[in-house]
């Protein structure tokens, strides 16, 4: 499953999954639909991309009853907006929101990758 990792003055945002269903409630990273892409992922939310994709590590979670894997795309976009399912966080500071913890392990990944590129922009090419 491909996730849009958005990246905006060091905040990522996170989305409120439906209140039925698998995570129900909780907050995660918005999902590219089967054939879609990152960018139209962004566009579909009225936001707008300031740097390509990038790929970020495969993560893999196991589930009680399934495995999933998770590739993730971080991406900066310009002006983050909040809604009632929409969210900016800081992972340098305590979260209240329910995260799955797979999608806590995206996170962290992310995080590492922004503070590396910001320590050291050579370090990444």
């Amino acid at each position: 499953m491909e996730l849009a990792v958005l990246e905006a003055d060091g905040r990522f945002m996170l989305e409120r999954r439906p209140s039925q269903g698998l995570l129900a409630g909780m907050w995660s990273f918005p999902e590219v639909g089967v054939g879609g892409s990152v960018l139209a992922t962004i566009a579909e939310r009225g936001l707008v991309a300031t740097a390509h994709p990038a790929a970020l590590p495969l993560v893999e979670h196991r589930f009680t009853h399934l495995h999933a894997t998770y590739e993730p795309w971080l991406v900066t976009v310009a002006t983050p907006d909040e809604g009632e399912s929409r969210a900016w966080i800081d992972p340098a500071t305590s979260n209240d929101r329910a995260v799955p913890v797979a999608q806590q392990k995206v996170l962290a990944l992310a995080h590492g990758h922004t503070a590396v590129a910001s320590a050291d922009p050579g370090a990444l090419l």
